[in-house]
């Protein structure tokens, strides 16, 4: 089944069991080399990514994710 738009989401007409979720941390580190920030906003994608079902299969964070 091909997905389609309903209500503004796009309907994949799967069982979200299937899933796997690939997180990316889109944030910049802090100053002090903690990468607070990233693992935050990881937290974040993960609280999101859990009701709708399936498994997390990679978590990804950018290499240089510093910024000047």
């Amino acid at each position: 089944m091909a997905p389609h738009r309903f209500g503004g989401r796009t309907e994949l007409g799967i069982d979200p069991a299937q899933l796997v979720w690939i997180l990316y941390a889109r944030e910049s580190e802090d100053s002090e080399g903690t990468e607070e920030q990233v693992t935050n906003q990881m937290e974040d994608l993960r609280e999101h990514a859990q009701p709708v079902g399936g498994r997390i299969g990679r978590e990804a964070r950018p290499h240089s994710a510093r910024t000047a």
